[in-house]
């Protein structure tokens, strides 16, 4: 169904109240905020034992590369290493990267002024630096494409709407990065360069456990959330059948707005059987062949 339909149906269902009629600026703008919200649980509805519904439309790929910075050592301190040109000059760029002289000795960058020059976590005693430097990183930012920084990190866009990573995989070796749990010993401040193996997902950014060798390339594989509805002919990223859900939904809040809470607990009520019923019929294995939806843990 378009959102022109959606928001009729809901109307309907709900006796057509004056304040809601969508023939009106306000009434059509409440109702559509009610569908947005319920199309949004409806895509990532989570069942009582904990399973989630997952429709393949809001699955996505995109693929990202390792990579270095390096040059010549300008200057240094025991604590601070002033880059040359090849560095960005960006305050505070390259915190969090790590920072190798003469392709050894690692140390982790926690600070960066104007003037390329920065600061490490560990000093480097009586020995200070001088020859040449490499930088290495083993986070990746996800970024719009239009982030001067993209090539660096994994373009999205927009980038706000990534819901959770599935999976990412190294290419050139053909092995999938396992997500790291809570409970694992998964350390934010290993400087050794080597071929990660875990990641979690943190924030606006994926973490690897080691920093990575420069070149390589990783394929993810994510959820995103799609756009809201906003045009009359847009139409939800789902089978048809599970509309009827989106629905149910809008309803439910509908009635709580009206102050109808009896009438509202029975939408509810009726909403959680037709998941969970759906779960067990014909159409939910159709989806699943189909490659529209699926239930995982």
């Amino acid at each position: 169904m378009q959102l022109s339909d959606l928001t009729t149906e809901l109307w309907e269902e709900l006796g057509k109240p004056a304040p809601l009629d969508p023939s009106t600026a306000t009434g059509k703008a409440r109702l559509v905020l009610w569908v947005n919200k319920a199309y949004k649980k409806v895509l990532f509805w989570k069942f009582p034992d904990g399973t989630q519904l997952r429709f393949k439309a809001c699955e996505a790929v995109t693929y990202f590369q390792s990579v270095s910075v390096s040059g010549t050592i300008v200057s240094a301190t025991a604590t601070a290493v002033q880059l040359d040109a090849n560095a960005l000059n960006d305050v505070n760029h390259y915190v969090g990267w790590v920072i190798m002289v003469n392709g050894g000795n690692p140390r982790l960058i926690v600070g960066q002024d104007g003037n390329r020059t920065v600061t490490v976590h560990d000093s480097y005693g009586t020995t200070v630096p001088s020859g040449t430097y490499t930088l290495i990183k083993r986070f990746f930012k996800f970024c719009a494409s239009s982030d001067p920084a993209v090539s660096e990190n994994i373009a999205l866009d927009p980038t706000t709407q990534i819901i959770e990573v599935l999976k990412v995989t190294d290419i050139k070796r053909y092995w999938d990065l396992q997500p790291a749990l809570r409970s694992d010993p998964f350390s934010f401040t290993q400087l050794v360069q080597s071929y990660p193996r875990q990641y979690v997902h943190f924030g606006d950014q994926i973490i690897m456990d080691y920093p990575a060798f420069p070149g390589i390339w990783y394929r993810m594989e994510y959820v995103f959330e799609p756009p809201d509805l906003v045009n009359d002919d847009d139409e939800p990223q789902m089978p048809d059948f599970w509309q009827d859900a989106i629905i149910m939904w809008a309803v439910y809040r509908g009635q709580r707005w009206m102050e109808d809470f009896s009438a509202a607990y029975m939408t509810k009520r009726d909403l959680m059987d037709f998941m969970s019923l759906t779960r067990q019929q014909d159409e939910m294995s159709k989806e699943r062949e189909d490659g529209q939806a699926e239930v995982e843990e």
